[in-house]
């Protein structure tokens, strides 16, 4: 177990270098030998749970696991961390103590350390260029359930926005990174005269496009089984047992691999065994 003290006085980079050659053995390890992605096992964090004032919680619950997910965005579009960003905003909370949990996360041998950000949710980023963001008739911004403004799939600023966060979080410690919602906003509302279907597929493949120079691993969670075409993992979130085997076939169809199914679920129904599952964290009462 790490205390904040510990691990603070443990971020010198020749341990960070250190701790990188260990993760890049063990990963090397947990590859299949025919280059799928190691199954997963392990839990996911929301933005919520990670601004609680104790934290040390979470590196116990990540005790016995290989992989753990964490928002790094607010479903408004504020960061978890200090980003380079610009256009940008960040919570109000204690970012050194969230900054402690991802560097211990990172250091453990074997596991793998997610980033989850909602995709286009944003409203500091859309402010900055109304040119970004989805419009009603009369030029207003389009705002979602949660109060937040959204970013164009489309615009081609939006999606060097999401790659370069993606290289933002690869660079603070992450292995790979996840788009959650990766959809096109069901409103009515929205002026838009495109394919917006096209357009989301469009825009996974050309954010896909800019990360794989640098082999960054990302993923794009969608209700779209096209846009799993250039996801690195397929996440299925909210499933059910009793789906389980036509959820499968119905994205096998898209990407044959079941190694890259990951079923966001708390459930022990023995039907998710054969594939990844990450279970929500629950914090000890």
């Amino acid at each position: 177990n790490y205390t904040v003290d510990d691990l603070r006085a443990g971020t010198d980079s020749a341990q960070k270098e250190t701790f990188a050659l260990i993760r890049e053995e063990a990963a090397a390890e947990a590859t299949p030998a025919d280059g799928s992605p190691a199954p997963l096992s392990g839990i996911y964090v929301t933005a919520g749970q990670l601004l609680e004032p104790d934290l040390a919680p979470i590196l116990e619950a990540a005790d016995g696991v290989n992989a753990v997910m964490l928002d790094m965005k607010t479903q408004t579009g504020k960061y978890l961390y200090t980003t380079a960003q610009a256009g940008t905003d960040t919570v109000s909370a204690d970012l050194d103590a969230i900054g402690v949990v991802i560097s211990a996360l990172s250091r453990k041998p074997g596991m793998t350390l997610i980033a989850r950000i909602p995709a286009f949710p944003d409203s500091a980023y859309a402010l900055a260029d109304y040119s970004r963001a989805l419009t009603i008739r009369g030029g207003a911004l389009w705002m979602d359930q949660n109060g937040s403004y959204c970013l164009d799939p489309a615009s081609n600023d939006v999606q060097s926005y999401l790659a370069a966060t993606a290289e933002e979080l690869i660079r603070l410690g992450f292995d790979e990174v996840v788009f959650d919602g990766f959809a096109f906003p069901e409103s009515g509302n929205i002026v838009y005269s495109g394919d917006r279907a096209q357009v989301v597929r469009e825009a996974a493949q050309a954010v896909a496009g800019r990360l794989s120079a640098s082999e960054i691993p990302v993923s794009f969670v969608s209700t779209d089984p096209e846009v799993y075409r250039f996801s690195h993992r397929m996440w299925i979130p909210e499933a059910a047992g009793e789906l389980v085997s036509e959820q499968v076939r119905q994205y096998s169809e898209v990407v044959p691999d079941p190694g890259r199914l990951v079923f966001l679920t708390g459930s022990r129904d023995t039907r998710f065994a054969s594939y990844s599952v990450m279970s929500p964290y629950l914090p000890a009462e």
